[in-house]
């Protein structure tokens, strides 16, 4: 028996904790107290969810209402308006060569049956995803890890995502879909990998999961299954894990490849809509030193802390209304992607022996994509196309750093300031004035004098319908060799059928940009002169006194 020596040197037994006045041992009373505070700290966690949640939607709406409202957002909400009404193949329709017909198309159309269609319906949803992806990343971050590692890599997240930069960095993330949703499923593939225990229904899961997302766009194939598929050929080469279990995850992987390819063309077989295939081609050497420029500043972008061209003192000189403040604020923002920069660093060296899956996933999947980006011509699409990066990247940030960050107390007192400043950022870029729709000034003079049905260039057309509320309609036009046409893009083709709409008017675009889909001397030429003429600043409409459809041959 311990204890201590009494005077004459026998041994005294050790003193018992003393009971509570319930007779239970001290210790036992510690026990439960730890569990009851774990409980009532997880019961506020869980009670402050939905309040934090709403209050970043709110707050990210108000900043996505900052930019106007585009006509490629407003294409994907007038398709979402016509699978509301019944055509929920999207018969008649040709898109681009993303769809995004599992994954925000439901969202906008879920959005449009509560909220009807208007020029709110971009933002709403923009918001809405990107408020997911924040508490996602927070929660595939933070893995298995508790108390103040968890706090520490939910914390990484909050920098590297909570205040998206004004202007375009608002426009990548909080604007129309590019690709940037298709992370949403990507997180939910992962949370499946790492949570779900491997019996026969895993890979059933991470089939569902990988093809919902890779029907809509082919960058969770790229980034999603060929990460899983690599890491399958990487364990089966090391022996890691049961074998029949990483082969039955890389044949779930190669169905979901081949239903991401597949199923849009049986969609269109069915009578569906019509998807133009990607188009991509190596860059050529000599455009290699400016195409990593120009990687390195879309990456930035994506972390808001494109800092290339911005004032240091006094005016910008490149013109705008860029302030030191502002330049500061970027600078700030450079914490978030050296995070994510020194993560993917790390877990790249030690590639083939980190112990936790995720990271090697999120690792694999992140180079492929921003290798992508770099050497081919995905980089003509901006930083929309590595758009993925920012929550993946912000998630295996925390997973990687998580623990040497909770470690330092300065480390984390330095990251919970600059949180703090940046949900500061984020409340100043809300409360921004909200900025009318491209073309807005033809959409209002259009509604004044009852015009409803009439064609413009891209930039003109589908914006107006949407920001009208489908009063005005606007349908995109082209062009090409034999002159006008319709547009084969973002389109429906029953939109230019001259028995079933009568248009009698086209919105040209004055800004370089909007001249290459139609001109108002190439309208003259083919149509006629016009009865009417309106200027208005930045757009020009032209009107007539006839069906421009009959005249208007198709793409």
């Amino acid at each position: 028996m311990s204890g201590v020596l009494d005077d004459t040197g026998k041994p005294q037994p050790a003193a018992e904790a003393e009971p509570d006045v319930a007779g239970r041992p001290a210790a036992s009373v510690r026990k439960v107290g730890a569990a009851r505070r774990w409980a009532r700290s997880h019961a506020i966690a869980l009670a402050g969810l939905p309040l934090l949640a709403a209050t970043l939607f709110v707050l990210y709406l108000h900043q996505a209402m900052t930019q106007p409202l585009n006509a490629d957002g407003s294409s994907n909400a007038l398709q979402a308006w016509d699978m509301l009404h019944g055509n929920l193949l999207l018969s008649h329709w040709s898109l681009t060569d993303v769809s995004f017909y599992l994954t925000e198309l439901p969202e906008y159309l879920l959005v449009e049956a509560l909220h009807g269609l208007d020029g709110d319906v971009v933002a709403i949803s923009a918001a809405i995803t990107y408020t997911l992806l924040v508490l996602l990343a927070c929660v595939l971050a933070r893995g298995r890890a508790v108390g103040r590692e968890a706090f520490a890599r939910a914390l990484i997240v909050i920098v590297v995502m909570i205040a998206p930069t004004a202007g375009p960095g608002t426009i990548v993330v909080l604007s129309s879909p590019d690709h940037l949703g298709t992370a949403v499923p990507l997180v939910l593939l992962y949370l499946v990998y790492e949570r779900v225990p491997q019996r026969w229904y895993r890979p059933a899961l991470l089939f569902l999961l990988l093809a919902w997302a890779g029907i809509s766009d082919s960058t969770a194939l790229l980034v999603g299954g060929s990460g899983i598929a690599l890491l399958c050929a990487l364990r089966l080469w090391h022996g890691e894990g049961e074998r029949r279990a990483q082969l039955a995850e890389f044949c779930a992987v190669l169905l979901a490849v081949i239903a991401g390819v597949e199923v849009p063309r049986l969609i269109h077989q069915l009578g569906g809509y019509l998807m133009r295939p990607p188009s991509l081609a190596f860059t050529g050497a000599d455009q290699m030193a400016t195409s990593l420029w120009e990687a390195i500043g879309y990456y930035l972008r994506l972390f808001a802390a494109d800092f290339f061209g911005m004032p240091l003192i006094g005016a910008n000189p490149a013109g705008g209304n860029l302030t030191p403040a502002e330049t500061v604020i970027t600078l700030l923002h450079l914490s978030g992607a050296a995070l994510v920069t020194v993560a993917l660093v790390k877990s790249a060296r030690r590639l083939t022996r980190d112990v936790d899956p995720i990271v090697r996933l999120l690792t694999i999947g992140l180079l492929l994509n921003l290798v992508a980006f770099v050497f081919s011509t995905e980089i003509e699409g901006g930083a929309r196309e590595i758009a993925v990066v920012l929550p993946l990247g912000a998630a295996l940030a925390g997973r990687v750093l998580g623990s040497r960050i909770a470690a330092d107390r300065r480390l984390i007192a330095t990251l919970g300031a600059l949180a703090v400043a940046f949900c500061g950022v984020l409340m100043y870029h809300a409360s921004q004035p909200s900025a009318p729709a491209d073309a807005s000034g033809a959409e209002i003079w259009l509604k004044a004098h009852g015009y409803t049905y009439g064609l413009g260039g891209y930039w003109n057309a589908n914006n107006i319908t949407v920001a009208s509320g489908g009063a005005v309609q606007v349908r995109p036009l082209n062009t090409e060799p034999q002159g006008i046409v319709q547009y084969v893009w973002d389109s429906n083709s029953t939109w230019y059928d001259p028995e079933k709409h009568y248009a009698d008017f086209i919105v040209f675009g004055l800004g370089a940009g909007s001249s290459v889909y139609a001109r108002p001397e190439q309208a003259i030429a083919q149509f006629g002169p016009p009865v009417r003429t309106v200027q208005l600043p930045g757009e020009e409409i032209m009107i007539w006194n006839k069906n421009l459809l009959a005249q208007l041959p198709r793409g």
